[in-house]
């Protein structure tokens, strides 16, 4: 909307008494872009109502926070405990892996070594805006909540964004050691993410120039494509490392790994839901396990078993 209250990330397209399993927390994700494919008419709202059926989204809802399960509960909390593991793995996972080969080319090293480190920030901020201090359903801004919940949803995306832009200067520099090419993967590194930084604000500010968002809104699409477009260039760098190396690196073969568990969430999300709240409804129930099969913990522990 252009003015007043705003969908805050998890807001639901319906019944917003209900949080909406994965796919509520897709809109925690990217708010503003999941309103444009809700909507649009065509292939982006199929595929999004194929990946995120509304009754699977209905029938695993996720409680709302505090209403019947304990306080000393985290709000989704196996996500929250894959974080956690996230947290370590990207406080400690740099250091650990100066003992590595890698240490032969400080490049490598160093790249990681951000990488890893925006990668732990990003998962403590995450722990903080799903399970510590989950958001409202709507942001008015008019309460310190509302800032505090955009400011914890905006570093989780922006650490996002810059944990993958220095995995394109890891993946730019061990190119180069395979070809045996000198290249400063740390100037490479820097256009990438000013290229990533304009290409990211050039579709909203489109937008407000043809009135079609208002200003707020193009900030919050800005910092989305943040997010996504490092992401997808990262992911696009990595895999043919990946797939060179798989039979002679372990860290490829563990890296291939964690991509499995998130294809195994994104895949298996809507049917281990219907399976699970057909034959086992008290783990859909539980305040303890509800999320145990959520595409958002599979997301958390693929990523953490990647950086390992």
């Amino acid at each position: 909307s252009s003015s007043g209250d705003i969908a805050c990330p998890s807001a639901v397209s319906k019944g917003d008494n209900i949080k909406k399993m994965s796919r509520e927390f897709a809109d925690q994700f990217f708010p503003s872009l999941v309103s444009f494919v809700q909507a649009s008419q065509g292939t982006a709202r199929d595929a999004w109502d194929s990946l995120f059926p509304l009754d699977v989204a209905e029938a695993c809802a996720v409680p709302i926070y505090g209403d019947g399960a304990p306080s000393y509960i985290p709000h989704r909390p196996c996500t929250f405990l894959a974080a956690l593991l996230g947290v370590y793995v990207g406080f400690g996972s740099g250091r650990r892996r100066k003992g590595n080969p890698m240490r032969e080319n400080a490049g490598v090293v160093e790249a990681f070594s951000k990488s890893t480190l925006a990668f732990g920030l990003m998962n403590l901020t995450a722990i903080c805006h799903h399970s510590i201090f989950p958001p409202s359903q709507k942001w008015s801004f008019q309460g310190l909540k509302d800032w505090v919940d955009m400011l914890l949803w905006s570093a989780d995306c922006i650490f996002t964004g810059v944990s993958c832009s220095f995995a394109i200067e890891m993946a730019v520099s061990l190119y180069a050691l395979n070809l045996r090419m000198k290249t400063d993967g740390e100037r490479t590194r820097q256009f990438v993410f000013g290229s990533q930084v304009i290409l990211s604000a050039f579709f909203p500010v489109y937008l407000v120039a043809k009135r079609s968002i208002d200003l707020r809104r193009a900030v919050g699409t800005t910092i989305e494509l943040f997010y996504l477009l490092p992401l997808a260039t990262a992911t696009t760098a990595f895999l043919p490392l990946v797939a060179r190396t798989i039979n002679t690196t372990r860290g490829a073969s563990i890296s291939l790994l964690g991509i499995g568990i998130i294809l195994v969430g994104v895949i298996s999300d809507a049917p281990i839901c219907r399976y699970i709240s057909q034959h086992n409804p008290s783990l859909v129930e539980s305040p303890f396990l509800f999320d145990t099969f959520h595409l958002a913990t599979f997301l958390f522990f693929g990523c953490d078993v990647i950086f390992i």
